[in-house]
């Protein structure tokens, strides 16, 4: 730690030359860079290694030590007579001496030193969940680099086989996935730091699901088979044994599982070729939202459904096993040399020649790195390979090895002072165009290789200690040179940025249509056998940094990305990025068509919004259903969540449209949260509400009314009446059911444990049965409502409205997701919680507004549509946020199925 400290006080007093001004286009007022003490640096060497250490100095003692007094002569501890004056207590002499007899004998202010109560330590000197949140937020899913936590996993499994992944998504404790509120994620390496690895349910992770089946014919084409948690680097070297070969769409990382990579549009680099792995995919084998195992190839799928499967972002399905293409091995001839970067002026034309090509620009240094690989029949030389992820760090340090520790130290540098960032780009720089290559042991500039090795390059074992940040987009031809330009007047004229790493990565590809989602796929500005130029910037994530630091720190690189995004019409990598740069591709609507295209498949395999999360609604994706479940909460068309007490015994409005009314009646029911849910530790028993029953109302075209009902408490039974004129039907419906009235069709079946479904060509409402434990320890029973729109949606003039269904305008037309106030389990006393939200910001008027006036089938309430004609759409509704699609009405818990009656 001296010697790194000693290191970056040098580098902090280099001098950086700027370079001549060049008036800039853009005009933009950078941030101030905030007065005081850079913040983090003192546990930049820590935040990210798995550990959230509490104490980070010598000279502060442990949880429960007295403090001790200040520092004399030779940096010998001064001992007091007292921490607190209350207290007959000695400092120790030491931080290691003695524990104190209660924590308030020692104070904060004791003789300068700090005390080791947890709420006075200063965040500077440990880690905590604000300034380390990599270490210390808990969650079940981390990215690789632990920078984002899916907090909203609930459960993580690990399968042993593909064959046992469909039983494990359908047992009856996780509530039949497929057919229920539940969501659900597969993930693999976690290499992706945005939200696409991210769920609000049950994660699946293939770890386990790693066989390589094999070389076969399939379709005409040799493809190679594996399971979806295969790592790329296991099945390059498989295929490189068998004299086989994926081509260009290895990306530089080999760490990534097949699934992963083709699921997030991950690519390599060729101005000639295709350098989407994607593209590679013959067959896909997944399990839909329907619940179904079903198998999806090149020739027996339509076009647009196997677009969508190809790069998939996770959000179709739980991804079994694929088919890939694959070509004979071959070798590249590599050559790595270093340009001025006036050269990127016309970057295709550098590198037109190339089969394989990169460049890294270093704008502060005003280099770039070209690298331009051709396919060659010359023999591969011994060891020659890429080496672009295994840095020598004699520059950085003088030492022959590097601790991890030290590369976030020394990027911290980077990110707190921009003068130091400027030196560690030219170190950088140099450094990497000395040891891109390697052949014989040697560290060459030229060398002759397989393609695996010369396109991939075995991760240092370290990178996912770094504290990374990818930001990537894809710049159609046309705009290339003036991306380029742009990102000169940002970074070198107008803030003076470096991007130290490996400099501004540069790659290539073929654009193609291969699928919908890729960043480079065809459509709008990228016209399909054009080339589109992907631009990635790798910057540091700071530690502990303030909202001042952060924003000053930032600044270069999202203004640039914005603009690159909202002028340029570039496209974002779905497995890189950040937040705002999605809401900014969202909103400027760069992925156009294509977007429409991917949800038509959203809504042909994931009807249910099973593997809907945030991040599909930061592309812009709509869910297609809402819920209301549990205790009871409710989340919209629109994807806005909140939760709704209700009153003992009433009964509200859900969803109404001009012939459809959807009741349900609230139950008030004191519980306890099942063991598998973690606020259970603290929260004893809650005072809440259910809902017990249904009643749906519809009026046919045909002048008839059916009614229909269904109660938790006679879950295997559900009761239908027909009415015509003066003449009434009654049918009592046992499980199984089915039937079809003019365009109504009504069906109970076995679910989880039995659901009631009813469909009539536009809405398609669900009701399923649940049970929750009383806090006697009986079981009870409620229901849970799913509430999705059909293809196509209404066509009337009448905007619906209810609970849930008021959402509609939000999910049809909104381009944001607003929910309301939701309870927050926090416990008395007694430990003991009582639930009070009733859809506070999310709906129109109040909850009283919502209660059904006269019977249980009645569509009578302030906001009711029933029997409307006129167009209502330009009355005042709530604002609804960007999720986009379904709402959903369930039970706060699954304790488990309710059991059917024996025969």
């Amino acid at each position: 730690r001296r010697l790194m400290r000693r290191f970056l006080v040098a580098l902090a007093l280099v001098q950086h030359v700027p370079n001549s001004p060049v008036t800039a286009v853009v005009k933009i007022a950078p941030v101030a860079k905030p007065a005081g003490e850079c913040p983090g640096t003192q546990i930049a060497s820590i935040c990210g290694d798995g550990q959230c250490q509490q104490e980070r100095s010598t000279h502060l003692p442990s949880r429960g030590q007295c403090c001790w007094g200040g520092r004399g002569a030779g940096d010998v501890p001064i001992p007091l007579q007292s921490c607190n004056a209350a207290s007959s207590l000695t400092c120790p002499s030491t931080p290691s001496s003695a524990f104190c007899q209660a924590e308030n004998t020692c104070v904060n202010t004791c003789g300068g030193a700090w005390c080791p109560d947890e709420q006075q330590r200063p965040s500077s000197l440990s880690e905590n969940e604000d300034t380390c949140p990599a270490d210390c937020v808990t969650a079940l899913v981390k990215s690789y680099n632990r920078l984002l936590a899916c907090t909203g996993v609930t459960s993580l499994h690990f399968p042993t086989s593909v064959d046992s992944v469909l039983p494990l998504v359908q047992t009856p404790q996780l509530g039949n996935a497929a057919s229920s509120e539940v969501k659900l994620k597969a993930i693999g390496k976690k290499g992706s730091v945005s939200q696409a690895i991210c769920t609000d349910g049950m994660a699946i992770s293939t770890e386990n699901l790693n066989t390589i089946y094999g070389l076969e014919s399939f379709e005409g084409e040799t493809v190679v088979k594996v399971d979806a948690g295969v790592v790329m680097a296991d099945l390059i070297a498989y295929l490189k044994v068998k004299e086989k070969a994926l081509g260009y769409g290895l990306q530089g990382y080999d760490g990534a599982t097949v699934a992963g990579a083709i699921a997030t549009g991950s690519h390599g680099s060729s101005p000639k070729h295709s350098a989407v792995l994607a593209s590679a995919v013959v067959s896909i084998e997944l399990i839909n939202g329907a619940g179904k195992r079903a198998t999806y190839s090149k020739e027996t799928t339509p076009t647009s459904t196997f677009k969508s499967l190809t790069v998939n972002a996770g959000l179709l399905g739980i991804v079994l096993t694929v088919r890939l293409a694959v070509r004979p091995e071959f070798n590249l001839d590599v050559n790595v040399t270093e340009l001025d970067d006036t050269w990127l002026s016309d970057p295709l034309a550098q590198v037109s020649a190339c089969d394989f090509a990169q460049m890294h620009w270093f704008p502060s240094t005003r280099k770039v790195i070209k690298v331009c690989g051709v396919e060659t029949h010359s023999e591969a030389e011994a060891g020659a390979r890429n080496m672009l992820l295994q840095p020598a760090p004699t520059a950085f340090t003088g030492q022959e090895t590097i601790e991890p520790a030290m590369y976030n130290s020394l990027f911290q540098g980077g990110v707190c002072d921009r003068k130091v960032a400027a030196q560690l780009e030219l170190e950088r720089q140099q450094l990497l165009f000395q040891t891109y290559l390697m052949s014989g042991g040697t560290y060459v500039n030229t060398a002759i290789g397989s393609s695996s090795d010369m396109l991939t390059c075995p991760a240092d074992p370290n990178v996912s200690y770094v504290r990374n940040i990818d930001l990537e987009v894809a710049i159609p031809q046309s705009k290339i040179a003036e991306a380029l330009a742009l990102a000169k007047q940002y970074l070198q004229h107008l803030f003076n940025a470096s991007v130290w790493q490996i400099g501004v990565f540069l790659r290539f590809t073929k654009i193609e249509g291969t699928s919908w989602l890729a960043n480079t796929a065809a459509g709008g500005m990228f016209k399909e056998g054009e080339v589109a130029m992907y631009f990635e910037m790798p910057i540091t994530e700071p530690v502990a940094f303030t909202t001042e630091w952060s924003d000053w720190h930032i600044q270069p690189y999202k203004e640039l990305m914005i603009q690159l995004i909202r002028k340029l019409g570039g496209r974002l990598h779905l497995g890189k990025n950040t937040a705002w740069a999605f809401d900014e591709q969202r909103a400027a609507r760069n992925l156009g068509n294509n977007l429409v295209e991917f949800q038509k498949s959203v809504d042909e395999l994931d009807m249910g919004g099973v593997f809907h999360n945030s991040f599909a609604a930061q592309l812009g994706l709509k869910q297609n259903q809402g819920y209301a479940s549990g205790d009871v909460h409710l989340v919209g068309l629109d994807g806005g969540k909140f939760d709704v007490k209700g009153k003992h015994n009433k009964v509200y409005n859900l969803l109404s449209t001009e012939s459809l009314t959807v009741n349900a009646r609230f139950k008030y029911s004191s519980f306890v949260l099942p063991p598998s849910d973690a606020r259970s530790l603290v929260v004893k028993s809650v005072h809440g509400s259910f809902l017990s029953a249904a009643y749906i109302a519809v009026r046919l075209q045909s002048g008839s009314d059916i009614q229909i009902s269904y109660s938790g408490s006679t879950p295997f039974v559900a009761s239908m009446q027909v009415k015509h004129g003066f003449e009434t039907k009654q049918q009592l419906l046992q499980m199984p059911s089915s039937i079809q009235f003019e365009n109504i069709h009504v069906t109970l079946t076995k679910a989880s444990p039995v659901a009631l479904t009813y469909e009539d060509g536009v809405w398609n409402i669900s009701v399923y049965a649940a049970t929750h434990r009383l806090q006697d320890g009986s079981i009870d029973k409620h229901i849970n409502v799913k509430i999705a729109l059909m293809k196509g949606g209404p066509d009337s003039r009448v905007v619906p409205h209810g609970l849930i269904g008021q959402s509609y305008l939000n999910y049809q037309f909104a381009n944001t997701v607003v929910g309301g106030k939701l309870d927050e389990y926090v416990p008395d006393g007694n430990g003991e919680f009582t639930t009070s939200a009733q859809g506070e910001g999310a709906i129109q008027g109040t909850i009283d507004d919502y209660e059904i006036q006269g019977g249980d089938y009645s569509s009578k309430f302030r906001f009711s549509r029933f029997g409307m004609e006129e167009d209502l759409s330009s009355q005042q509704f709530p604002r609804s946020a960007d999720m986009k699609g379904i709402a959903h009405a369930v039970g706060d818990v699954l304790e488990g199925d309710v059991e059917q009656p024996s025969k």
